[in-house]
């Protein structure tokens, strides 16, 4: 699995992160995550698919995409 670049929103609020394919991945592991959803996971977002688990709503930043600044880490959605 490469590194891709992911927005990540958390269900049901409006604010949004950016973050990458390698943080995320570490964090769903945590959640207990098996490799094979991982895996699918990862499948989906190269398709371009929007994906939804353990209350996030995923999604893979294509270069055309605005790049979002000041946008606070994955880890501090959980927060």
């Amino acid at each position: 699995m490469n590194n891709i670049p992911i927005r990540v929103m958390v269900e049901g609020k409006k604010q949004s992160t950016q973050s990458d394919w390698s943080a995320l991945k570490a964090m769903l592991a945590q959640k207990h995550v098996d490799c094979q959803h991982l895996q699918t996971i990862y499948d989906e977002l190269n398709a371009g698919l929007i994906v939804s688990t353990r209350g996030l709503t995923i999604e893979k930043v294509l270069r055309s995409q605005p790049q979002y600044k000041d946008i606070p880490a994955v880890a501090t959605l959980f927060s």
